[in-house]
């Protein structure tokens, strides 16, 4: 999951309609770990595939196991900053998904709001933005 920031400090987010959730939420990018692929070039990779965007300034937020019990892998998370688009989106998904730039305070909102509920893109969030996980 990439917590990624465009040179003046918005996030490159997806609003997505999600047939499990049943409606439209507010999501950061991510996807799976290709056999033999690094997180790292996941990250950056899918990055570019959804959004367009890409940077050369990562740093690893950490990775966390998804559910102790049912050993369902883990959520590996990356803050990405002075993110640029420099291509069309190319993920290939049958969803729609609309990118959007969106202001931590934006985002802050659309958490207490409901629109953000997925967990990994919160933890993400915290992650990125709390002074002592952060720079």
């Amino acid at each position: 999951m990439i917590f990624a920031q465009v040179p003046d400090g918005r996030v490159v987010t997806e609003r997505q309609y999600t047939h499990g959730v049943g409606g439209t939420i507010v999501v950061l990018p991510a996807g799976l770990i290709a056999s033999g692929e690094e997180p790292l070039t996941t990250a950056k990779r899918e990055l570019l595939e959804e959004t367009g965007y890409a940077t050369d300034k990562w740093r690893p937020l950490g990775n966390f196991v998804v559910n102790r019990n049912h050993g369902c892998g883990r959520v590996y998370f990356f803050a990405a900053r002075n993110a640029r688009q420099i291509a069309e989106t190319d993920a290939g998904d049958p969803e729609d998904i609309e990118v959007a730039l969106l202001s931590i305070d934006e985002l802050s909102r659309l958490v207490r709001g409901g629109e953000v509920t997925l967990l990994s893109t919160v933890v993400a969030l915290a992650l990125a933005s709390h002074p002592r996980f952060g720079e």
